[in-house]
């Protein structure tokens, strides 16, 4: 098994990109958190960037925000002080949130990291006017990959880094089997890191309230690239490419040649 030319996930240089035909990312989100604004007391600041957006987000609906809290007992959503807009394209595959405290984007249709990118900035520029953030607090990017075909998780082992296997792969006698192996990694360097979750789930199971479970036996391969402090609003678009690199480089350097094989390199 020849495995990527990478000795590390953080290379000195950007990985150049491979386009795959069928990549297994199931979902793709980048969030700005900001500090409470006087300017957005009222609600004025909403209305107004749900209109500056119309054209490309149609689709409005309002609720109640939340706090995603994590005990013994699971995950579970407690009520947040302000109110949540989101915004949504005609095909519900891209959606905006505001809340009191972040504007972020999703979409299950990712374009490539330039016109991802270039999605979320004009959102961000159209708040920024709106809402004058002196700073943002933190930057993300995150990239949710899934494998649920079993023919390609009958050679897991095959696409991905030993490293990045870790139990998934202990033999066992017949009648036994591996119901779940979860990893999760910090990493972190002055001003940032990434967050890398990784492993084998079962049916029907839910890390993640922003992921839906599957009702068959899945890999997951989950990377948060993020910046932190008092971010420059203006410094944003190089921040999001950085931020989308180092997890590319992450993920070059957990998958194999014959993982990008698999998935239709171009």
């Amino acid at each position: 098994m020849r495995v990527t030319e990478h000795a590390t996930p953080f290379p000195s240089e950007p990985t150049p990109e491979v386009r795959l035909q069928r990549a297994p990312l199931v979902k793709v989100l980048a969030q700005v958190r900001f500090p409470q604004l006087a300017s957005m007391a009222g609600g004025e600041v909403e209305r107004a960037f749900a209109r500056a957006m119309a054209s490309e987000f149609p689709l409005a609906q309002k609720g109640q925000s939340f706090n995603v809290v994590v005990t013994q007992q699971g995950v579970t959503q407690e009520p947040a002080q302000g109110n949540i807009l989101q915004l949504r394209t005609i095909d519900e595959s891209w959606v905006l949130t505001l809340t009191p405290g972040a504007l972020s984007i999703e979409t299950t249709t990712y374009p490539g990291r330039q016109k991802f990118c270039e999605h979320f900035l004009r959102a961000l520029e159209r708040f920024a006017e709106l809402a004058a953030p002196p700073y943002f607090e933190r930057v993300g990017v995150r990239y949710v990959n899934r494998i649920s075909d079993p023919a390609i998780l009958q050679d897991l082992d095959k696409l991905v880094r030993p490293e990045v296997l870790g139990s998934a792969t202990i033999p066992l006698p017949e009648g036994f089997n591996l119901s779940h192996c979860l990893s999760d990694n910090a990493f972190n360097w002055q001003g940032g890191g990434l967050q890398a979750k990784w492993g084998k789930l079962p049916p029907n199971v839910q890390l993640d309230v922003a992921l839906p479970a599957v009702n068959t036996p899945n890999w997951l391969l989950d990377l948060d690239s993020f910046s932190i402090g008092k971010l420059d609003p203006s410094t944003s678009k190089q921040t999001l490419n950085n931020l989308a690199g180092r997890a590319y480089d992450f993920f070059r350097w957990a998958v194999t040649e014959k993982f990008l094989d698999a998935f239709g390199r171009v």
